[in-house]
């Protein structure tokens, strides 16, 4: 795999960083990096400091955008950590319904990813950590790791699976479905891209597969499948007279909370029914209280992270009202997020790097480390222009990388190149860009270090979410979107099911016809008497 060897500045830059945060130094302000060359940064400062490194950013697309630049750096790492998005949860503070099942399992998912020791990266956003969440204890023994020749009962899995979340239907369609059929259990998680059969002979399971749904045939064996709860209901439920009790403190309706409790012990989970999380699991714990002892935060930009928490303190302030206008059962703010003074306190309690794009974002007595990543910038229709910036930069002694979608558009812009006169190579990945870093830099079995690329042009198949240049590094980069524009990217996320869409009340409109599951065709809403 060709190799990008970093220039000497960057390398001393990296080292007195990681030296700074080794020595305990508990704040160090860092600019102005900008776009792509933030994970560029990060996947480097992972590499060198092997410690968890959690990044806040200031919206969700950004931290997507962040963990779509990691994975391209961190590709062709040689013990490449985990990169985890902790997203949120899918909605704004007190309104009337549940995340979608694959938003809460990927929180889920993340949560006890940061439970593991070693190196990962972590990003997620300020309204994704506002939330209390479930205690640790509670959720490292939820869920089940099923593999072949495992042996458990049947009645045992499902009941595991309804108190995840899972809807037993006939015929699995959708993520988070399952059915039982003789001696065999399909399951669609929602952290999977396809559903997962299960075949038993007696208790044992005999095989752990992947199939079609339209086929219904198996096809890739499975060495083990990870059943990860779809809701944050997965704590046993409290006596009905303890929750009376709770309820009564807290002034709400217990007959309608009865109802809701009912619905629960069946394994029916109503639209908005976290809200009440606290009063049925009063020992939940904060983000911060997942976060690896050795870990380094990583805010970027500080002052945008600070004003996202302002509004998100007031969206719940909004929202709680709201709800009580509603006359919706909710726990009061206290017990469901955490306050903003409390935030600032656990942050300044972190041993934190900031990431500052602007100067401006600096206070005049601000001492920061200067390590300028610029943004590229837009050369759509301007190729003559991008191809002259690459012949300046090469005259530099820079390292250029371009990445493309697809291999026939790596050839495209290596023909192109050949006729400025500018030789490249195309690559089927990332290159290794940890080469020359810290311990990454690993020599081969003669002693000698790895061989690097013979050209400076690496043309490789990928996409990042910017190009960007950064001097101290001798690196260029630039996505293909950059110069032939941005192609539409297809979601692959699914669409809500229909039984989510529906299974809302805010939908419901006085007189709507609905069909209730015990009791048939009737009138919404429906009169306490006839329930």
């Amino acid at each position: 795999m060709p190799m990008t060897t970093m220039s000497d500045p960057y390398r001393t830059q990296i080292s007195e960083l990681a030296e700074c945060i080794a020595a305990g130094q508990e704040a160090i302000d860092l600019g102005y990096l900008a776009g792509a060359s933030k994970a560029f940064f990060l996947a480097h400062l992972v590499d060198v400091l092997k410690r968890p490194l959690v990044v806040i950013t200031p919206a969700p697309s950004e931290a997507e955008a962040l963990v779509h630049d990691l994975a391209f750096f961190l590709a062709s790492a040689q013990a490449r950590p985990q990169i985890v998005l902790l997203p949120s949860e899918g909605y704004s503070p007190y309104e009337p319904a549940s995340s979608a099942s694959d938003l809460t399992a990927q929180r889920l998912l993340a949560l006890r990813a940061m439970l593991q020791s070693g190196p990962q990266i972590v990003v997620t956003t300020p309204e994704a950590i506002m939330p209390y969440v479930l205690p640790r204890a509670l959720l490292q023994h939820t869920g089940r790791d099923l593999t072949p020749s495992m042996t458990i009962e049947r009645q045992e899995l499902v009941e595991c699976l309804l108190r995840c979340g899972y809807h037993q239907v006939d015929l699995v369609e959708e993520w988070g479905d399952f059915a039982v059929r003789g001696g065999i259990i399909d399951l669609f998680p929602a952290h999977l891209p396809r559903p997962v059969r299960l075949e038993f002979i007696g208790d044992e399971i005999e095989s752990v597969r992947e199939f079609d749904l339209a086929s219904q045939r198996s096809s890739k064996a499975l060495d083990q499948l990870r059943v990860v709860p779809l809701r944050e209901f997965i704590a046993d439920l409290p006596s009905w007279s303890t929750l009376e009790q709770r309820g009564s403190a807290a002034q709400l309706d217990l007959a309608r909370l009865r109802d809701i409790f009912e619905c629960l012990e069946r394994f029916v989970f109503p639209p908005g029914v976290e809200r009440l999380l606290p009063l049925f699991c009063e020992s939940l714990e904060s983000f911060f209280d997942y976060l690896p002892p050795d870990a380094v935060l990583v805010l970027d930009e500080p002052a945008v992270i600070d004003a996202k928490f302002e509004e998100f303190a007031s969206a719940v302030d909004e929202g709680y009202r709201q709800a009580l206008v509603r006359n919706d059962l909710v726990a009061p703010p206290a017990a469901r997020f955490l306050a903003q003074p409390l935030v600032t306190e656990c942050l300044q309690a972190c041993q934190c790097v900031m990431l500052h794009t602007l100067a401006e974002d600096l206070q005049d007595d601000q001492e920061t480390a200067i390590l300028t990543g610029h943004a590229l910038g837009s050369f759509q229709g301007r190729w003559d222009a991008l191809v002259q910036l690459i012949a300046t930069r090469l005259q530099e002694d820079y390292t250029v990388v371009l990445t493309a979608a697809s291999e026939t558009q790596a050839r495209h812009i290596q023909d192109l190149l050949r006729e400025a006169e500018l030789a490249s190579e195309v690559l089927p990945s990332p290159p290794a860009f940890l080469t020359g870093i810290g311990s990454a830099t690993s020599p081969t079995t003669n002693g000698t270090p790895p061989p690097t690329s013979s050209s400076r042009v690496l043309i490789c198949i990928g996409s990042l979410s910017s190009g960007f240049v950064l001097p101290s590094a001798h690196l260029m980069c630039a996505d293909a979107a950059e110069v032939w524009g941005t192609r539409r990217r297809r979601d692959h996320r699914r669409r809500p099911s229909a039984r989510a869409r529906l299974f809302n009340y805010r939908d419901l409109n006085p007189g709507d016809h609905i069909v209730h599951l015990d009791y048939g065709i009737g009138i919404y809403p429906v009169p306490r008497s006839s329930r």
